[in-house]
């Protein structure tokens, strides 16, 4: 699962979950048994990948940036936020990706 998050840029309001204050440990259900720290290993491999070709196409943490999450029933997640600029910039290089492949 990945979410997507845009912010304006500026002031690093993010739209989606995160607007309320970011995540809170206490808004979720804890079960005892559930491996949620490998969840967010997965989930931190996975968003270094996308770190790192974000600086690669010449992007800063700024314009675009993953977070890992664990989520409550212990799956992983990463989050995605990314201001107008980066999501742009995003775009830009799937559609490029894409026409490669066509």
């Amino acid at each position: 699962m990945v979410v997507v998050y845009l912010d304006d840029g500026d002031t690093g309001d993010v739209s989606g979950p995160a607007r309320a204050g970011g995540w809170d440990p206490g808004s979720s259900l804890w079960v005892a048994g559930v491996d949620y720290l490998s969840a967010w290993r997965l989930a931190q491999v996975t968003a270094d990948m996308f770190n790192d070709a974000i600086i690669a196409h010449g992007l800063t943490r700024a314009d675009a940036r993953a977070v890992a999450v664990s989520l409550p029933d212990g799956s992983a997640s990463v989050d995605i936020r990314m201001s107008v600029r980066g999501a742009e910039a995003v775009a830009g290089a799937l559609r490029r990706v894409n026409r490669h492949a066509a």
